[in-house]
């Protein structure tokens, strides 16, 4: 290994924030290829062919309700992971091919975030063996939860969106000076070998296993990057930032594997990290802007009895069928809120950033991983396609699975105690008026009482405050300083070797 050597100003422990930047390096190493291995597993566990029809898939499942369970749990952790494995491969390699990663990764964090928001077929079957339904049951309600488009609406984005998004990011990480090549081109070839490739649930499964060792070169990229090339380093916390006041731009510095090529940075005029800083700025608040209005227009109470709530929800089919629209056009945005206020925030309090980011971070993303399958029944029983009783029965048992619950707990906790230390974690960074960094802080706060007593105005403030949070965060990040983001793009360039110089004239 050769380190290019790192020239910087020096600056004293005592004027910096705690440095978590290995912390992240080896938490986006690990996350990289575990959800493509995890679906990997999935595949070839699953106790029925993927491609067979719906009474062949009940039968698997009757005669391996173990394995199919199993399965269920390794989707889960597939749905909960994915969009943050991507956002590592893209971030392995955005300053060595910064416009492919910020396009894959863009396309990837679509496509991998409608992974959860699908009508769950194999949990319909599963439900319906565990109650002992009859086949023609199963395949009645199936049939009627099909008859609305917004619960298939994701596959085909999935589909086809990892397909380029993985080629796109296997092209970017064969590009790294830090990743093996051979492993960027295996990321780019599993994209649309998961299409292509032959052998029922062996091949599939196969196919996602090139994903994850592809994604494996991702996480030695970013072992091997040094902390002052993987981010911008802490700052003072006490001395509030401006574009007035900038520090000196580092070096880059990389741990590269041969000496023919060095970076230098790139100045270019069309900077993606522009693109990243637009992007998040304008999609942070919109996925709580949607949510307060839901919540306001919500047609139940949260406290009712659950039989309650479904006979409300039955009385207001056009609420139901919206909320199934929602799943799929929030889910790649319930995250940018969060990664706005982390951006801000991450260099002046770096520690209550991380532990807000990963519990708001996971906690939204369960919000839109759990599918719409007990949406869709409900919606068919108020259509009368599916018999109440029946309706009721199988909706239910979709909200109590124990994945279901894992999901609920994960998104309560998750989203309520994070958007909490995420909004202390503004103020103390300052960056943004200590008004809206309140505003966050004590935004969730206010949706858990309006929740618990079934204020649905109160709602609608607490909603609408993590949204004037999460909004100021994106606007403070269009008003930043691409320097200030985030580390330069480099270019790479080919230097001639020892003997090509000494045979010169």
């Amino acid at each position: 290994m050769h380190e290019i050597p790192y020239t910087s100003t020096t600056v004293s422990p005592d004027a910096r924030a705690r440095d978590l930047r290995s912390f992240w390096r080896w938490v986006l190493a690990l996350v990289a290829p575990l959800p493509f291995l995890a679906l990997a597993v999935n595949m070839w566990v699953l106790p029925f062919d993927l491609r067979a029809d719906l009474p062949a898939l009940i039968s698997g499942i009757a005669q391996h309700p173990e394995r199919t369970e199993a399965g269920l749990w390794l989707s889960l952790v597939f749905v909960l992971f994915a969009v943050p494995a991507v956002i590592a491969v893209a971030w392995s390699s955005r300053r060595s091919a910064p416009w492919l990663s910020l396009t894959g990764g863009v396309i990837g964090i679509v496509a991998f975030a409608e992974a959860g928001t699908g009508a769950g077929t194999e949990l319909l079957a599963f439900i319906g063996v565990t109650h002992h339904l009859t086949a023609a049951q199963i395949v009645g309600v199936s049939e009627a939860i099909a008859e609305h488009p917004g619960g298939q609406i994701g596959v085909p984005i999935l589909v086809i969106g990892q397909a380029v998004s993985l080629v796109l990011l296997g092209i970017a990480l064969w590009r790294s000076p830090l990743a093996p090549t051979w492993m960027g081109a295996v990321l780019a070839i599993s994209g649309p070998a998961h299409l292509l490739i032959p052998g029922g649930n062996a091949g599939a499964g196969g196919s996602w296993l090139l994903t994850a060792v592809g994604c494996v070169g991702a996480s030695i990229a970013l072992l091997r990057t040094s902390n002052a090339s993987f981010d911008l380093a802490p700052e003072n916390a006490r001395v509030p930032p401006t574009d007035d006041d900038e520090p000196p731009l580092p070096t880059p510095s990389l741990r590269t594997r041969t000496t023919t090529r060095t970076p230098s940075v790139t100045t270019t005029h069309l900077d993606s990290r522009t693109g990243w800083r637009i992007l998040l700025a304008i999609t942070a608040p919109i996925a709580a802007v949607a949510i307060a209005i839901f919540r306001f227009l919500l047609p139940y109470n949260t406290p009712d009895d659950p039989d309650v709530i479904f006979d409300k929800l039955l009385a207001n089919p056009g609420f139901q069928s919206a909320a199934i629209w929602l799943g799929p056009f929030l889910a790649p945005m319930v995250v940018t809120g969060v990664l706005a206020v982390a951006w801000v925030s991450r260099r002046r309090a770096p520690l209550l950033t991380t532990i807000g980011t990963v519990l708001a971070f996971l906690g939204f993303t369960a919000l839109v991983a759990g599918g719409s399958l007990a949406d869709l029944i409900t919606y068919a029983t108020s259509d009368g396609a599916i018999d109440r009783k029946l309706g009721y029965q199988v909706a239910s048992a979709a909200q109590a699975t124990p994945q279901s619950v894992v999901l609920g707990s994960v998104f309560v906790f998750g989203h309520l105690i994070g958007t909490v230390i995420l909004g202390i974690a503004l103020w103390r960074s300052r960056a943004v008026n200590w008004t809206f960094a309140v505003a966050l802080t004590i935004s969730q706060p206010i949706h858990l009482v309006s929740a618990m007593t079934g204020n649905h105005p109160l709602d609608l403030v607490g909603w609408g405050l993590t949204a004037v949070g999460f909004g100021a965060a994106g606007w403070k990040l269009l008003h930043t300083t691409n320097d200030r983001f985030d580390l330069p793009p480099i270019a790479m360039r080919h230097v001639p070797s020892p003997k090509a110089i000494a045979a010169r004239p």
